[in-house]
């Protein structure tokens, strides 16, 4: 037991170690909890602690790494992507059926970085519908102060 003003001398480690085990566990971090069992044979990280014979603290620090969940995101999206066509498939059933796709179309801009296309011509109509109606605002003020200032 380490008394209250005792320092130790047990060196930390730094960086990860067992980096095997580590990617394994961004894996099951970035599967999706309902998909656990199917592909690890278990969804709760304990189980994942026990399978490995590490401890949850070893899990813990391991999430507190800068890196990690950039890591995780990047095999979700992998995970998705391989998933891509059944949403697709979703989309045109869901389109056909119900005419609305809202959660396929936020798949497809998570997993598969898709973008809404800009129309050049309707950015500038825009901006400059803008002007015109900043213009108009600042005419009309002026206006209004030129009357108060005659009264």
């Amino acid at each position: 037991m380490v008394k209250k003003n005792e320092i130790r001398n047990k060196p930390k480690k730094r960086g990860i170690y067992r980096k095997a085990t580590w990617i394994e566990f961004v894996k099951f971090t970035a599967t999706p909890i309902i998909y656990r069992d199917e592909e690890f044979g278990f969804h709760r990280d304990g189980d994942f602690c026990k399978k490995n014979k590490i401890n949850n603290e070893t899990l813990c620090r391991w999430k507190n790494e800068p890196e990690f969940y950039e890591e995780v995101r990047l095999c979700w999206k992998k995970w998705g992507k391989d998933r891509t066509p059944n949403v697709i498939a979703g989309l045109y059933r869901t389109a056909v059926k119900e005419g609305k796709a809202a959660e396929s179309l936020a798949w497809m801009k998570i997993v598969e970085d898709w973008q809404e296309k800009l129309d050049v011509g309707d950015i500038v109509a825009r901006k400059s519908l803008k002007d015109i109606q900043d213009n108009i605002r600042r005419l009309v003020e002026q206006e209004k102060a030129k009357s108060l200032i005659k009264k």
